[in-house]
């Protein structure tokens, strides 16, 4: 049985239709997005006046380079004022990060993750849940956070900070990933002076590579310009093209490809063509990356 019920068409956002800028909420990658917000009933148009995306969809798009907008980018939300409202979430042309519109595949999902009362998002908590024996009884919020922290320092003072232990994500996403993890990391490292911890799918607060750390090469430490900017970029155990799509396509080709200079943003004076930057591949397998 399908999780979700396949519609035979997907619904243009009309021209006038409420726009925000957003980014993805999965990895670390910040690709950029477009929001597109408008009540049931209403709909845009196929020509590119008629429908906020711009695009005249009267005639297929280009394969692979056209305009991505599926099924799974878009939603139907029930809004505070009790109506009914589409959303679209598509990749974002004008991003710095995925300029072309490109986007992963967990990306092209973030409109079902949004709220709403016919998909299983509708089970989401509105008040967090105590157990009392067999039953869990809605509580505030003020008092959820209250019991948290004094069970916390209870087992501190008793115990002392080694019996502390957390599971936590870690880069986060939605652009807030820096943000999130420092505050995260000094409330239970610093505040709490705790030194189990595990990240999403570690059992350890490690690198995502075993090894790595131990070698003196840090994870999430390079900027996405540095692919661009770099005479030379060696990927160890890493199948970029795979698991960092955006990143590979949108900033490494280019620079392998022969960019120009002007191309590499403005970081040089001037804009004639450059070589090709050099790739270092070291991995044992033959990988999607190194076909490429």
């Amino acid at each position: 049985m399908a999780l979700y019920r396949r519609e035979e068409s997907v619904p243009l956002p009309p021209s006038n239709a409420e726009a925000y800028n957003t980014v993805c909420q999965y990895c670390t990658v910040g690709c950029g997005y477009k929001v597109y917000v408008w009540p049931d009933g209403l709909a845009g148009g196929l020509k590119s006046g008629d429908n906020a995306f711009g695009i005249d969809f009267s005639s297929p798009q280009p394969p692979i380079v056209g305009f991505s907008y599926t099924e799974s980018m878009h939603s139907t939300i029930r809004k505070r004022n009790g109506g009914t409202y589409h959303v679209a979430i598509v990749p974002a042309h004008d991003s710095p990060i995925n300029p072309m519109g490109n986007h992963s595949s967990r990306g092209a999902v973030n409109a079902k993750t949004t709220w709403s009362d016919s998909r299983p998002t509708q089970a989401r908590l509105h008040y967090p849940l105590l157990r009392v024996g067999t039953e869990f009884n809605a509580i505030p919020w003020d008092a959820a956070i209250e019991l948290q922290a004094r069970v916390i320092k209870g087992v501190a003072d008793k115990y002392g900070a080694d019996e502390l232990c957390s599971k936590i994500y870690d880069h986060g996403g939605g652009g807030g990933g820096m943000e999130n993890t420092y505050g995260t990391g000094r409330l239970l490292f610093t505040g709490l002076q705790m030194k189990h911890v595990g990240i999403h799918n570690r059992p350890g607060y490690s690198s995502e590579t075993w090894g790595t750390r131990d070698r003196g090469v840090h994870e999430l430490n390079y900027c996405y310009d540095d692919a661009r900017l770099a005479d030379t970029i060696m990927l160890w155990g890493s199948n970029a093209y795979e698991t960092a799509t955006v990143f590979f396509v949108a900033h490494m080709m280019p620079n392998l490809q022969g960019a120009t200079k002007d191309e590499k943003k403005t970081h040089y004076a001037n804009g004639e063509a450059i070589a090709p930057a050099r790739m270092v591949i070291v991995d044992p397998r033959i990988s999607a990356t190194v076909n490429v």
